[in-house]
């Protein structure tokens, strides 16, 4: 079985809590158990006068776990709202996926001899507006390592964004 390693960035907090050497179903359970609907309702009521300062505008929960040298990790992001006004069902986040993955070089580079695929240790794939059934069903899949699922769960969303270095 593999440990994770967590953190929780609070809009409220100075630093982050970081959770070494946690069990799948711990790390499931840290997510559940932050208020989310909470957190940003109190963004929109901040007041300087008042403890309830945003200290952080972007905060997330980040879940990440290394096999043979290779991270991967994934960033829960809640998507800011427009309006206090809305029900806790319509909490959106974005998902940040960063894994190892082989991709498909260009053309020119293999003309010039480079290999028709290649390795990027930090591939990462961005998927916006998420509902949190949708966030918790993937988490499920990352912290079960079925990486091939979500992949594919990534591919269906249609808005992907992907990026690597």
């Amino acid at each position: 079985m593999h440990l994770f390693t967590t953190r929780f960035l609070s809009p409220f907090a100075k630093d982050e809590i970081v959770n070494v050497d946690v069990r799948l179903e711990v790390v499931l359970k840290q997510f559940n158990e932050i208020p989310w609907y909470e957190y940003i309702q109190k963004s929109f009521d901040m007041d300087i006068t008042n403890e309830g300062i945003v200290i952080n505008d972007f905060w997330c929960f980040v879940i990440e776990y290394q096999i043979n040298n290779t991270i991967f990790k994934m960033l829960l992001i809640p998507n800011y709202a427009s309006t206090k006004s809305f029900p806790e069902k319509d909490i959106r986040f974005s998902i940040e996926y960063f894994r190892p993955k082989m991709i498909k070089t260009s053309k020119f580079n293999q003309f010039f001899g480079c290999p028709k695929e290649k390795l990027v240790k930090d591939y990462n794939t961005h998927i916006k507006e998420l509902r949190l059934e949708d966030i918790t069903m993937i988490l499920c899949h990352f912290i079960k390592l079925e990486h091939k699922i979500l992949d594919t769960i990534f591919i269906k969303q249609g808005n992907v964004i992907d990026s690597f270095h």
